[in-house]
C-alpha cells in the first residue's frame, strides 16, 4: 500500500505538506522526507508519538534507540505505525516544532513507487516553534461560585445598611 500523509506544523500560519509514502519505508524515511519537505537542514533529536482521533500522545518512537526495547523510527515501518491513522512528530526536542500527520488516503502500491513522494508544500516553516503553554486546570469546588455571588450579595446589603444609616 502507499499512504498518503497530510503533515500539519502546529502553529498560527498555515504550514503544512502532503506526502505519499509506502507501507514498508521505516519512520525514518518518512521524518527525512518531513525534513525534505520542509527544507530542515539541522539535524536535531526528533521523535513520532502513536496517537489517536483526539491527538492524544502516546507511545514515543524516538530517532535512536536508547533502550532494551528496540523500538526507534529506522525499526518501525509506517504500515504498522499508522494503524490508528494519526501520529504526532516533535523535531528539535528543545524547540519542540509539533507536527499533526494524519493519513488520508491509501492505494495500492504500484511496482515502481518511491518509497516517499512529496506532493504538496504550503506555508513556511518559521525559525522558531510556536510556545506552548501547558497549565494545569484547577478543580474548583461545586460550591464556590455561590460562595461568590452570597459574598457579592452581602457586600451589596452591608451598602443598603449605609445607605439607611444616612437616610434617617
Amino acid at each position: 500500500m502507499v499512504y498518503t500523509l497530510r503533515v500539519v506544523l502546529d502553529v498560527e500560519n498555515e504550514v503544512f505538506c502532503q506526502i505519499k509514502i509506502t507501507e514498508d519505508a521505516n519512520l525514518e524515511e518518512l521524518h527525512l522526507a518531513i525534513k525534505k519537505a520542509f527544507e530542515i537542514e539541522s539535524n536535531e533529536m526528533a521523535s513520532f508519538y502513536l496517537s489517536n482521533y483526539l491527538w492524544d500522545q502516546g507511545e514515543e518512537i524516538p530517532l535512536e534507540d536508547f533502550d532494551e526495547i528496540g523500538v526507534s523510527m529506522a525499526s518501525t515501518l509506517v504500515g504498522d505505525a499508522f494503524k490508528n491513522d494519526q501520529l504526532i512528530y516533535v523535531y528539535d526536542l528543545m524547540l519542540m516544532f509539533t507536527f499533526l500527520i494524519e493519513k488520508v488516503k491509501e492505494e495500492p502500491k504500484k511496482a515502481k513507487s518511491p518509497k516517499f513522494e512529496i506532493e504538496l508544500v504550503y506555508g513556511k516553516m518559521p525559525k522558531e516553534a510556536q510556545e506552548k503553554i501547558m497549565e494545569s486546570v484547577e478543580e474548583e469546588d461545586e460550591f464556590s461560585d455561590l460562595e461568590e455571588s452570597q459574598d457579592a450579595w452581602s457586600d451589596d446589603y452591608e451598602d443598603l445598611d449605609d445607605l439607611e444609616e444616612s437616610y434617617y
